[in-house]
C-alpha cells in the first residue's frame, strides 16, 4: 500500500485457523465504508501450533494485509508489540482473534477516542468465559487497578494514538505489560461498554497459571510495592521477635521461670523460617527480572514478513 494509513488493526493470532477468515472480512466490511483504503490489518502469527499461517497466505493475503510470523510462540504481549511496532496508522487497535470482541465495535472505540482523548478499552459487559478465565482476568484487573490508581479495568480491545504507539514500542526489554506502558505516558484513556461473544472455535490458549504470571509480572515490572511489603514484613517480624525475647529472659531473671517445651521454639523458628524465605523470593524475582533484561533478551524475533500490498506489485 503506498497510499497513507489511517487506522491499523494489530491480531496477535494463536490457534486461530478457524475464526481468523471470519474475523478478517468482519474487520473489512466493517472499515472499509468508513475508511475505505486508508487501514492496514496486521496479522502477527505467535507460532500458531494450527494452520493459521496457511491460511491467511492461501485466503487472507490482499493490499491492506500485513503478515508477521515470529519465530517461536512469545506470548500475547510481545506479539501484540510486534504488530505495534509495524504499524503505520495515526490510529493503531488491538483485538484478539477469537471473535469474543466484534470487530464492528472498532468504530465505537474510535469515536471514542475523538473525546480528547489517547486511548480507549473496550470493556465487557458480562464473563464470556471459563471460571479460571474469569477470576485470573479479575486478578490482573485487580492488580491494574490498585497498581496505576485507576477505576476502570483494561482489555485486549482497544485504540491508541500513534504518539502513545511509538513511546511504548521504544522500550527495550523482553517481558513488557503494554498497559502499563502506556500509563507511563497518558492519563487521558477512557472505556467503552462491550457486549462480548460467546467463543465460538477452539478454546483459549491462556491457562490459569499464564494469568497468575501476567498479574505477577505486571507487579514486578512497575512496582516496588512488594519490596516495601517485605521490607515492613521484616521488621515487624524482628520487632516481635526482641519483644518476644524481652519478655522470655525478663521472666527468667526476675520470676526464676524457665520457658517450658520445645513446640514453642519449633514453632518460632518455622514462622520467621517462612518468613525469610518468602522476602528472598520477592527479592529472587526481581533479581531475576534484572538478570533478563541485562542479558537484552529481545520481545521477538521474526522469521517473515509478508506485505500484501508488495507481493501484488
Amino acid at each position: 500500500m503506498n497510499h497513507s494509513v489511517e487506522i491499523s488493526i494489530v491480531v496477535p493470532m494463536y490457534g486461530s485457523e478457524e475464526s481468523i477468515v471470519e474475523l478478517v472480512t468482519r474487520i473489512r466490511e466493517s472499515l472499509a465504508p468508513l475508511y475505505k483504503n486508508s487501514f492496514e490489518i496486521i496479522l502477527v502469527n505467535d507460532s500458531s501450533p494450527d494452520n493459521v499461517l496457511s491460511t491467511v497466505k492461501s485466503e487472507l493475503m490482499g493490499e491492506d494485509i500485513v503478515l508477521v510470523d515470529l519465530m517461536r510462540n512469545f506470548g500475547q504481549g510481545n506479539a501484540i508489540m510486534a504488530g505495534l511496532e509495524f504499524s503505520r496508522g495515526e490510529i493503531v487497535v488491538t483485538i484478539d482473534d477469537d471473535l469474543q470482541f466484534p470487530p464492528e465495535s472498532i468504530g465505537d472505540l474510535i469515536t471514542k477516542l475523538s473525546e480528547d482523548l489517547d486511548v480507549v478499552y473496550g470493556i465487557p459487559i458480562a464473563s464470556k468465559q471459563r471460571l479460571y478465565r474469569t477470576f485470573g482476568s479479575r486478578f490482573i484487573n485487580r492488580v491494574y487497578r490498585t497498581l496505576f490508581g485507576r477505576k476502570h479495568d483494561r482489555s485486549s480491545f482497544l485504540a491508541i494514538r500513534r504518539p502513545i504507539v511509538d513511546a511504548i514500542t521504544g522500550h527495550e526489554g523482553s517481558s513488557h505489560f503494554p498497559d502499563g506502558l502506556i500509563l507511563w505516558y497518558t492519563e487521558r484513556v477512557g472505556t467503552i461498554p462491550i457486549e462480548k461473544a460467546d467463543r465460538k472455535f477452539g478454546k483459549s490458549g491462556w491457562k490459569f497459571s499464564d494469568l497468575v504470571r501476567s498479574g505477577l509480572d505486571m507487579i514486578t515490572n512497575y512496582s516496588r510495592s512488594p519490596l516495601l511489603v517485605t521490607a515492613w514484613i521484616g521488621f515487624f517480624s524482628a520487632l516481635c521477635a526482641v519483644i518476644l525475647g524481652s519478655f522470655y529472659v525478663v521472666m527468667t531473671l526476675i520470676g526464676g521461670r524457665v520457658v517450658p517445651g520445645w513446640a514453642s521454639v519449633i514453632v518460632s523458628v518455622s514462622f520467621f523460617s517462612a518468613i525469610q524465605l518468602f522476602i528472598l523470593g520477592v527479592m529472587g524475582e526481581y533479581v531475576a527480572r534484572l538478570q533478563t533484561n541485562s542479558n537484552s533478551k529481545p520481545k521477538f524475533l521474526i522469521r517473515e514478513i509478508v506485505n500484501g500490498s508488495e507481493s501484488e506489485e
